[in-house]
């Protein structure tokens, strides 16, 4: 089977998380030996990594604006991996 290419999700980042799951994580979610960070995904696939443009991400910065990042709600990251890593 061959690789549909690269593919992005939109992800909030829960950097409070990563001590208490990090081992169950690298032993189980392949995600985690690619980088991506303990994080609750909110959409993936999401867009084509070649749109993610300046526009694309003004916009979702502008509908996230309202969250804190002072706050536990984590903070917004776009992710872009080749192929989907639990295939």
């Amino acid at each position: 089977m061959t690789s549909p290419g690269p593919e992005s999700g939109l992800l909030v980042e829960i950097p409070q998380a990563e001590r208490v799951v990090r081992r169950f994580r690298e032993r189980l979610d392949p995600s985690a030996r690619l980088g991506v960070p303990a994080h609750i995904t909110v959409l993936y696939p999401f867009i084509p990594p070649a749109g993610l443009d300046a526009a694309v991400l003004g916009q979702l910065e502008r509908l996230f604006a309202a969250v804190d990042a002072g706050t536990n709600s984590g903070s917004l990251r776009t992710a872009v991996c080749e192929g989907n890593p639990n295939r």
